[in-house]
């Protein structure tokens, strides 16, 4: 059996192994040639179908993998019986994987489209260096087997403790003695975690990512290597670390996790001094809906949410500021508010119709419109007509999207116009698709009044 043909062999056992269900109808088809950083073609390398995931959190918590298979010789790859579905294509490690068009971030990806029975071609795209596997990184070649873990992560004196940051969800590390990492979200209750099949113990550095300036984690307990074992400081007594893992970073811990853990994994995260200072801003905290664990911005910069719902923005400059939770398309929340030299505790946000574009991109307070510190704008509407540019008679119908197609859609009345109802200040994309006239494509920046608008097309015949 030849290389390439094995590593086929062992991708369709791991198919399996995941749980991968059949396509309940025809699926579709995806092909294309994967090259290495410096063109040449990338042989025996992983290529897989991952489902879009819903969420943010979903896409930390999880890869749901609809088709994989290997390259051949020449870098090609094909992807069979794909369930319909919006999918990235994702190529090399698991844990580090490049997306097409051939960037490390999920984000920039390219989400494709499959339709049952529909082939599509020439999805070419490189690997990045960090993707390649080795066999230190390698599934199919290093002997490891996957256990759950329970897995509980707490406030060190109770209560709330941070799930997101500015840099992120917070994730919980597990890398392996040989470099591999297994990351799990602080909100999870069980985790998969790969360990090697000839060794009774597997070494693991366990340490927190993404966790606000100033917290740590205080100490791990639980059944680690077969027998009740407690760390009250691991980044001193467990410093028991390989020299594959040294030196061990600050807040971090090496533990020893047996093939079969009998109890549940308590990571407990606290300030490593005092709390961090609030000088040189106001602080502004509020609740999100029940259950929430959603990235939070506050004019385009991220806050921390905490298990409990609740958020938290630090340094915040005095002026008007838009508040908004990142949630799937149809959940949006948000606010505008007032913030001068004071804290402002219990902010609420309420539903909106979409999201601004930009509303991640940071932006400087904009102007109070005389309004005292802690004030509230109401969401605003936009109103737009379309009409002809010679003619200025509006077209006899027409679809209207906005940002991309990922929020609501609305259809164009008799008179070539629509509404825009519980807006935010923002930069909102609207597309207007028209038969028998050009496609409008309008970037409509939106303050903190209503707004009225009118864009032109032309008549195609």
């Amino acid at each position: 059996m030849s290389p390439v043909h094995m590593i086929t062999a062992l991708l369709t056992a791991f198919l399996a192994i995941q749980g991968v269900p059949p396509a309940a109808q025809q699926g579709g088809t995806i092909a294309g040639i994967l090259r290495n950083a410096d063109g040449r073609p990338a042989v025996g390398a992983r290529v897989a179908a991952l489902a879009r995931p819903e969420s943010q959190l979903e896409a930390a918590a999880a890869a749901d993998l609809s088709s994989i298979a290997a390259t051949d010789e020449q870098g090609r790859y094909k992807l069979e019986d794909i369930p319909p579905g919006q999918y990235y294509i994702i190529a090399g490690r698991v844990d580090v994987p490049t997306y097409y068009p051939g960037t490390s971030q999920m984000s920039s990806g390219t989400v494709v489209k499959v339709a049952p029975g529909v082939a599509l071609e020439g999805l070419d795209f490189a690997i990045s260096d960090n993707s390649v596997r080795t066999e230190a990184t390698d599934l199919y070649r290093v002997a490891v087997a996957r256990s759950f873990v329970p897995i509980r992560v707490v406030a060190e004196n109770g209560g709330k403790f941070p799930v997101c940051s500015q840099t992120g969800f917070v994730m919980l590390d597990f890398e392996r003695s040989d470099g591999a990492v297994t990351s799990i979200p602080a909100t999870a209750t069980s985790g998969m975690i790969e360990y090697f099949v000839a060794a009774n113990l597997t070494e693991y550095r366990v340490s927190m990512r993404n966790l606000p300036e100033g917290y740590v984690i205080k100490t791990i307990t639980g059944d680690l290597a077969g027998t009740n074992y407690t760390s009250n400081h691991p980044e001193n007594v467990m410093r028991r670390a390989s020299a594959a893992l040294d030196p061990l970073a600050a807040g971090s811990a090496i533990i020893f996790l047996s093939n079969r853990p009998a109890g549940p994994l308590t990571v407990t995260i606290g300030l490593a001094g005092e709390p961090v200072s609030n000088s040189g801003g106001a602080r502004v905290t509020g609740r999100d809906r029940p259950g929430s664990r959603e990235p939070i911005y506050l004019s385009g910069t991220a806050g921390t949410v905490f298990s409990d719902g609740t958020f938290e923005f630090r340094h915040v400059p005095p002026g008007r500021h838009t508040v908004a939770s990142i949630d799937v398309p149809g959940r949006a929340r948000g606010t505008t508010i007032v913030v001068g030299d004071r804290d402002i505790d219990n902010l609420t946000l309420t539903d909106v119709t979409t999201l601004p574009a930009d509303i991640q991109t940071p932006t400087s307070p904009g102007a109070t419109a005389d309004r005292p510190a802690g004030a509230t704008f109401a969401p605003v509407t936009l109103r737009v007509r379309v009409v002809e540019e010679k003619s200025k008679q509006p077209p006899p119908d027409g679809q209207v999207f906005i940002n991309d197609r990922s929020g609501p859609a609305y259809p164009l009345d008799s008179d070539g116009r629509f509404a825009i109802r519980n807006l935010l200040p923002g930069t909102y994309n609207v597309e207007i698709l028209m038969f028998g006239y050009t496609t409008v494509n309008q970037e409509i920046t939106v303050g903190v009044e209503d707004m009225d608008v009118e864009l032109t097309s032309r008549k195609l015949y």
